[in-house]
């Protein structure tokens, strides 16, 4: 059993996660609607968070290269307003607090 869960407490099912991404490669990712009435029982949101957190393939859960936190130094230097997203916004720290 699947052990990440949504906000109501309730978790996602293997054939959810399965109907999950055969709705994406049907409708993609613009068509949150569409994907969530293909899951059935599940919202457009929660569909839309748990393709993001989970079976998402186009999201690397690797660990950073050393070639890949250089570049993101570099960046992070000239485009410091511009770091909004959560996971940047950590790997900024933790490459400022460990250099």
């Amino acid at each position: 059993m699947n052990k990440f869960r949504t906000s109501s407490g309730r978790p996602w099912t293997v054939g959810e996660d399965k109907d999950l991404i055969e709705a994406v490669e049907r409708y993609d990712t613009h068509r949150w609607e569409v994907v969530a009435r293909f899951v059935g029982r599940r919202t457009c949101r929660k569909c839309q968070t748990r393709w993001v957190n989970w079976p998402d393939p186009q999201i690397t859960r690797d660990e950073y290269s050393q070639m890949e936190d250089a570049k993101f130094r570099q960046l992070s230097i000239i485009l410091p307003a511009h770091r909004t997203a959560l996971s940047c916004q950590l790997r900024h720290s933790f490459l400022h607090e460990n250099s």
